[in-house]
């Protein structure tokens, strides 16, 4: 028998999990509805006056990002030499909800981290070395543990189902969508994703981007400055994990 081969049922405390989640998110989705129930439309909502000096803003921003972009460029060895290629990172976006800058943005979409509080499984390479140096004010990133993984696959996984977006919740719908490349059960996910094996690109492209809480006692630093100069943004190595504990 295959060592990840894992019956169709879950272990107890991982159903437990499971189970609690998937309330949890018909709690959400009840009360939204509720919300949008009680919602009150006025005649110009979504109309909303700009001042000048909110575009002039914006400019700078962008045009302070593009600079950075091209001084990073022109540097030798932008690529971080502290990770071997091919091994697993977990990407954060934790600061951004409007980017001006147009170069920024196309580069945080390569990484599938449209919005802030998202966070991604990356397989290390040269190309997302550089990516992710250009774009370092805006991202956390590290090499996650098999706690972590697993943390973040059944607390904040999402799945493409049926043309739907839907929370994993067991392993039959995990046979139904990756059943033909030999994954059966929620564990060979978390293996395949912590192994970087043969089929984890197939694996992340049917899996949604994680949509994080911030940490339970707030971000301690800086959040565009890069963590080895005690700020939050950038490279943490295996220190990822303490961060990602106090957000799980």
């Amino acid at each position: 028998m295959d060592k990840y081969a894992i019956p169709n049922k879950l272990p107890s405390k991982q159903i437990t999990v499971l189970t609690h989640r998937k309330r949890r998110i018909e709690q959400k989705k009840a009360a939204l509805q509720k919300t949008h129930k009680k919602k009150i439309v006025k005649p110009n909502d979504g109309e909303h006056f700009k001042k000048p000096e909110f575009f002039v803003a914006e400019y700078r921003k962008a045009e302070r990002d593009d600079k950075r972009i091209k001084r990073q460029i022109m540097r030798n060895g932008i690529q971080n030499k502290n990770i071997k290629e091919n091994t697993l990172i977990v990407a954060i976006r934790h600061r951004g909800t409007h980017i001006a800058s147009e170069q920024c943005m196309t580069m945080l979409n390569m990484l599938n981290l449209h919005r802030m509080h998202q966070a991604v499984f990356l397989r290390f390479t040269p190309e997302v070395s550089t990516i992710l140096s250009l774009v370092e004010p805006y991202v956390i990133y590290g090499t996650p543990d098999v706690g972590s993984v697993r943390d973040l696959i059944f607390k904040y996984g999402f799945v493409k189902y049926n043309g739907k977006k839907s929370a994993i919740s067991s392993n039959i719908q995990i046979e139904e969508i990756f059943g033909n490349i030999g994954i059966i059960c929620v564990e060979d996910i978390v293996h395949e994703i912590i192994s970087v094996g043969p089929n984890f690109d197939k694996v992340t492209k049917m899996m949604y981007p994680f949509v994080l809480p911030n940490p339970k006692d707030g971000w301690l630093g800086k959040k565009g400055l890069a963590f080895k100069k005690g700020g939050v943004a950038g490279f943490r190595g295996d220190k990822l994990n303490e961060l990602l504990k106090t957000i799980i």
